[in-house]
């Protein structure tokens, strides 16, 4: 005789279709916490080191391929290139967005723990990506984001990484940016 899951053959709740994401460091799970929330909504998410390192690596990677800009440059200049186009991507940031007093209450009733996030699928091209959130067995929560707020989410997971002290080493070239300065307003290519 087997034990059967309750939940097997019931359908799986839908994905929360988030308009916006906050991030923030864990320091008692030593995780980042990143809450994907819609205007009445939330969902949190602890993100490891391990798979914010593999999100950052891949987000950076796809970033690579799809820029028609990068793609013109020569091998030797391309995370150059794509470090131009990061910093005119953050020049351009309205900074970050208040949190709705109706998803803070929502938050404080709801007392859940975080999912964990198992993974996270990543469409880019060169409009924009869909970043997909998946927990244990299904996606959790999904959004769609412009390439400029890739790049500002590719910053905060950065920062946040940073704060947490977390060794990432192999993305230690992200933090040349700080050694070109640009003109204001000289575009890219």
């Amino acid at each position: 005789m087997s034990e059967t899951d309750p939940t097997e053959g019931l359908p799986l709740p839908a994905a929360l279709a988030a308009r916006h994401l906050d991030l923030r460091y864990d320091l008692e799970a030593d995780r980042l916490l990143l809450t994907a929330r819609s205007d009445d909504a939330a969902i949190d998410f602890h993100l490891t080191r391990r798979l914010t390192r593999h999100l950052l690596s891949g987000i950076l990677d796809l970033m690579m391929k799809t820029s028609d800009v990068v793609s013109r440059s020569s091998a030797d200049h391309r995370t150059d290139v794509l470090l131009f186009e990061h910093a005119s991507a953050l020049e351009a940031t309205s900074g970050p967005t208040q949190t709705p007093p109706a998803i803070l209450s929502a938050r404080a009733q709801a007392a859940s723990m975080p999912v964990l996030a198992r993974r996270v699928d990543v469409d880019l091209n060169s409009e924009g990506m869909k970043i997909s959130i998946w927990g244990d067995t299904h996606g959790q929560a999904w959004i769609h984001l412009a390439r400029e707020q890739g790049h500002q989410l590719i910053e905060m997971l950065l920062m946040k990484a940073r704060e947490a002290e977390w060794d990432l080493a192999e993305l230690s070239w992200m933090d040349r940016r700080g050694q070109y300065s640009r003109p204001q307003g000289t575009p890219l290519a």
